[in-house]
């Protein structure tokens, strides 16, 4: 999302640089007027209702046409827009380009860090696998009476340290995982109201 943002403003300052660059070429235009008029003078009509009847035709019609090319040549004004909008675009474009890296970089953190996550989990369910195996045997063997209640009880802990640290590592990887979304911006999806998931 933030690399978009950049990227739209990097394109408006395209836009107003490409304006500010039109604003130093030239200029053609064309225009063309028409005249129609009557005089005042009496051409003989015989009657008043022929004279009006004549009001629609004109005396005289004229008719001009020009063609003007315009060229800025010294256009400060023009040219420092100009200038002020090349310097907005290269600024627009370094901002571009540190949002990529830094968005890149912090995905590649995100996953590291996911990747990292995914082998603590896996080595914290091993431990505590053999943690709950250990106390499995110790509680056998303490049936049998070769071990104590109290090495039992100590087997128990490990056991449930075992488990703690499993958990923790579980959290951590879901963290890690909301992490990678923010990173990619899919976090609003993964994880936003009504996902189901």
């Amino acid at each position: 999302l933030r690399v978009r943002f950049a990227e739209v403003s990097r394109n408006v300052a395209a836009g107003l640089g490409e304006q500010g660059r039109v604003q130093l070429g030239p200029d053609l235009s064309a225009t063309a007027t028409f005249s129609r008029s009557q005089s005042n003078s009496v051409f003989g009509y015989e009657s008043a209702l022929e004279a009006y009847g004549q009001v629609f035709r004109p005396d005289s019609k004229t008719q001009n046409y020009s063609l003007n090319y315009t060229r800025p040549w010294d256009n400060r004004a023009a040219n420092a827009n100009f200038l002020q909008a090349e310097a907005r675009l290269r600024q627009q474009e370094i901002l571009l380009g540190q949002t990529r890296r830094n968005v890149s970089s912090q995905i590649t953190l995100a996953v590291t860090n996911l990747q990292s996550a995914l082998q603590r989990t896996a080595l914290a369910a091993q431990a505590r696998d053999l943690a709950a195996r250990v106390f499995d045997r110790a509680e056998r063997q303490r049936t049998l009476g070769v071990v104590s209640d109290f090495e039992v009880i100590a087997k128990s802990i490990e056991l449930l340290n075992a488990d703690l640290d499993y958990q923790t590592t579980l959290l951590g990887r879901k963290i890690s995982e909301a992490a990678v979304h923010a990173a990619i911006g899919s976090l609003a999806q993964r994880y936003g109201e009504g996902s189901g998931k």
